[in-house]
Formats: structure tokens, sequence, C-alpha cells
């Protein structure tokens, strides 16, 4: 029986010893699990990080877009306000032209009669 108490020693001791090795084996795969979720957390963050700067660079973009429409309108309302005085202007002009010839018209007329009167004295 000897023989036989020593074989199961022997297994036991080779199942414990089989047993060590697996916890050891898991253990090292829990480090190498940690390590592998370390480094994906890592590059996670180094992502949201070029994320975060990349959206802070569209939207001061899209600030810089914004000013730019609104300086662009209010130009452009500035230049139709300049077009509207200068056809307003044009009117003005036209309406004094016109002022002009009938002044012009009525002061050849009354030099005529000035000069009829000179000439019937």
């Amino acid at each position: 029986m000897k023989h036989d108490e020593v074989s199961t020693e022997q297994l036991s001791a080779n199942l414990e010893k089989q047993v060590e090795q697996l916890r050891d084996t898991i253990t090292g795969s829990g480090l190498v699990d940690d390590a592998i979720e370390s480094a994906h957390s890592r590059e996670k963050a180094e992502l949201q990080k070029a994320l975060a700067a990349r959206i802070n660079e569209v939207q001061n973009l899209a600030a810089d877009v914004a000013y730019e429409r609104e300086k662009n309108t209010t130009q452009a309302e500035s230049i139709g306000q300049c077009l509207d005085e200068i056809d307003r202007l044009k009117r003005l002009v036209a309406l004094r032209t016109q002022d002009l010839a009938v002044y012009q018209k009525a002061l050849e007329d009354a030099d005529a009669r000035l000069e009829n009167r000179r000439n019937s004295v």
C-alpha cells in the first residue's frame, strides 16, 4: 500500500503544483488583461483629447465663419444703404436739373421781355 500512498501523495503534490501554475497563469493573464485595459484606456483618453481639440478647432472655425458672415451682412447692408443714397441723390440731381431748366427758360423769357421793352422804347 505504501506504493499507492506515495503515488497518491505525488499525485496530490502534482495536482497542487498544477493548481498553483494555473493560479499563476490566471494572475499573469489578469496582469496582461490589466495592461491591455490600461493601454486601451490611455489610447481612448488620447483619442478623446484629440477629438476634443478637433471639436474646439471646428467650433472656432464656425465662430470665425459666423463673424465673417455677420461682417459681410453688415457690409452688404452698408453698401445697400450707400446705393440707396446714390439713387436718392441721382433723383435729386434730376429734379434740380429739371428745376434749372425751368429757371433757365424763365430767365430767357424774362431777358426776351426786357429786350423787347428796350427795343420798343
